[in-house]
């Protein structure tokens, strides 16, 4: 039996995450958000609008793909056997851009060396680690690498392992964990294993069918709290003395308070100064970091602002309130719409792609409800894994189409012996 599914698609994920991240807190932290954020209220109801009319747009625009065309592979078997030479392309392009970084930044200056050997002054370190990086293009290709790249080795790393005796498969994987784990905490940032356990969590899904136990889950709930713990400790560790719990507080608060005291931010210089315009949503306009402005403007509400170039971004849909206002929601639901693109594709390359570009796809929701639309798909390397999967569109053939190709080809052979004149 075929069972059509929509949580394929990156939209839906980023509006069920929209609703969990935007809407919810309200109901829960509603003292916070009227001292600290008045007008989160606003961007809640905003956001809700935003989210029942993707959905119904969603459905109304795009077919559900069919789950059995897409775990199967063109020869109607079960995706076994993963070819392990997307995941070596994608480590070779990390290995380069890591020896890049590590020629223009030392090891003992970068967020990685403050974590583990000088904790006092790691966010120090961090700062200047990424201050080294001067050069625009190394800056660009590390980010892509760390949020794009990363992740789909990841996927990839996975799906390679799937197939492998346990000796082989662990001989595989610690290295190549061992290398993206180095690679994710260069600069310091505690989310960089975060985004990896969300990607394997999401070809876990889709790698049984939409269908996940509770150990997985658990699991992956594991990995996105006790990480980001470990490497405050790690960080903080002589600065601050503070109880598990209240590190485990501290995390919730930034996952489900933060974003919905920015959002509330966004909003309330929209309303008080006016949308911004179309010039400044395109980058025509004055050149200004508007993540950073409302960061020094409002961010005080809440915390001691220490650092002049802290930024607090958004999802792309509050982005668009603050271009536009509430005409913000048409350009939030086209982008819904684009998102979605290269699902078409991935679903259309070969065997060894189509589970881990989608899952690479479907975490990036996650990167969607936090960051801007155009700084998604460029700078955090969305377009990349549009592009491959183009390309492997391109190369593979999906099982309908080369069954079709047989087919007529059986017929046209048919029909030419039924034209023969019989002796």
């Amino acid at each position: 039996m075929c069972r059509r599914v929509v949580y394929l698609y990156p939209s839906i994920w980023i509006l069920l995450l929209s609703t969990v991240l935007y809407t919810l807190p309200a109901l829960f932290y509603p003292e916070e958000i009227a001292d600290i954020s008045p007008n989160a209220n606003t961007a809640a109801l905003y956001c809700l609008v935003f989210t029942v009319g993707g959905l119904v747009l969603r459905l109304a625009v795009r077919t559900p793909l069919i789950m059995s065309q897409v775990l199967e592979s063109p020869a109607r078997q079960p995706i076994k056997s993963i070819p392990g030479r997307w995941l070596w392309r994608v480590l070779f392009v990390q290995g380069l851009i890591t020896l890049w970084y590590l020629l223009k930044v030392p090891l003992q200056s970068t967020g990685l060396y403050g974590i583990f050997f000088d904790p006092e002054h790691a966010a120090q370190f961090r700062e200047e680690s990424l201050k080294l990086l001067d050069n625009p293009t190394l800056q660009y290709a590390y980010l892509v690498g760390f949020s794009a790249l990363s992740p789909l080795a990841f996927a990839l790393l996975l799906a390679r392992a799937s197939e492998l005796s346990r000796s082989r498969r662990w001989g595989l994987m610690v290295p190549v964990l061992a290398f993206l784990t180095f690679y994710m905490l260069l600069t310091g940032a505690r989310v960089g294993l975060v985004n990896l356990a969300v990607a394997g969590l999401m070809y876990a899904i889709l790698r049984r069918r939409m269908t996940l136990g509770l150990k997985p889950l658990l699991l992956a709930g594991i990995i996105l709290f006790m990480v980001p713990m470990l490497l405050s400790f790690l960080r903080e560790r002589g600065r601050y003395e503070a109880s598990a719990l209240e590190y485990a507080e501290a995390i919730g608060e930034r996952i489900f308070l933060l974003p919905m005291l920015i959002s509330g931010w966004f909003v309330e210089y929209a309303d008080t100064r006016g949308p911004i315009g179309l010039l400044a949503a395109i980058g025509l306009g004055e050149s200004i970091n508007w993540g950073n402005l409302i960061a020094l403007e409002f961010l005080d509400r809440k915390e001691p602002v220490t650092i002049e170039t802290v930024t607090t971004p958004t999802a792309f849909m509050f982005s668009n309130y603050l271009y536009f206002g509430w005409l913000g929601l048409l350009p939030s639901w086209i982008g819904l719409y684009l998102i979605d693109l290269p699902v078409d594709w991935a679903r259309r390359a070969e065997a060894s792609l189509r589970l881990p570009l989608l899952a690479t796809m479907m975490y990036f929701s996650v990167i969607f409800v936090q960051s801007g639309f155009g700084v998604t798909w460029i700078s955090h390397g969305y377009m990349s894994v549009a592009v491959i999967a183009w390309v492997a569109a391109c190369k593979g053939v999906t099982p309908t189409a080369r069954e079709s190709r047989a087919h007529l080809g059986a017929t046209n052979e048919m029909r030419h012996e039924k034209s023969r004149p019989a002796h």
